[in-house]
């Protein structure tokens, strides 16, 4: 089989979702763990978006996963005048064991 190929099937995606609650001029920390997916373990995030509706401006300023304690941080802030709440959709890469 083709390296390139055995790569693609060695990783996996997997999304996380999470409500955000966050009210005006508030930062946000928010401590995920991600799903078990079995022979896979996750290796970092790939990326993260925000749904929902707020009137509100919302900044991610970091995603991550932290090997080290196996959660997925989510900081931020709203720098609106209201109340944010939003479903964060954060998009983690597993590598198969």
């Amino acid at each position: 089989m083709n390296n390139n190929l055995k790569s693609l099937l060695s990783v996996k995606q997997v999304a996380v979702t999470n409500n955000i609650n966050v009210g005006a001029g508030k930062d946000f920390n928010y401590y995920l763990k991600p799903p078990t997916v079995n022979g896979y373990t996750p290796i970092g995030v790939i990326g993260y978006d925000l749904v929902g509706d707020w009137d509100a401006w919302v900044n991610i300023v970091s995603c991550y996963y932290n090997s080290s304690n196996g959660l997925l941080y989510i900081k931020g802030h709203n720098f609106g005048t209201g109340t944010c709440i939003a479903l964060a959709n954060v998009f983690v890469l597993y590598k198969k064991n």
